[in-house]
């Protein structure tokens, strides 16, 4: 397993040099070095890779060129506003997740109302007029004591 990985490391090694080095311009400068031998100055014509084209007017004395700011500021730009747009994308969705939910949570629906009287059969009844039922007030201490009937009272 290591012996692969170091190969797929190599190999990606070799292609971004590969793509680099074709998107690279080929500047050429003179350089002038002193001859120990003969005592004197000679001029040597050299090459370079350069990233962003070659710069200078004369062709045997070009350097690199820098990186262009306007590309810096617009690269800068361009992801604050990558940015800035895809955190609104998410609040809008977040947004309109919430609604979704909040009109699924609708009214509640209650079943009829179950009363069980005392002393009838062991049957529940329905109440056809439960309003008497939700109104009135709840037993006292001395009818509970004494087991009357009472309709807000269940006895089971």
């Amino acid at each position: 397993m290591g012996t692969y990985v170091y190969y797929v490391n190599i190999l990606y090694l070799g292609l971004i040099t590969l793509i680099t080095d074709s998107l690279c311009e080929i500047c050429s400068y003179q350089t002038y070095d002193f001859d120990e031998w003969y005592q004197q100055y000679q001029t040597s014509t050299r090459y370079k890779y350069c990233t962003y084209g070659c710069c200078g007017v004369n062709l045997l004395d070009q350097y690199c060129c820098t990186v262009p700011i306007g590309l810096i500021i617009g690269c800068s730009v361009g992801a604050v506003f990558v940015v800035a747009l895809g955190i609104i994308l998410c609040i809008c969705c977040c947004c309109v997740c919430g609604r979704a939910k909040r009109r699924r949570n609708g009214q509640v629906i209650r079943g009829p109302t179950v009363i069980f009287h005392t002393g009838q059969s062991n049957y529940p009844q329905q109440s056809t007029d439960a309003s008497d039922v939700l109104n009135a007030p709840p037993p006292s201490y001395e009818e509970v004591m004494s087991g009357q009937d009472n309709y807000s009272f269940k006895n089971t």
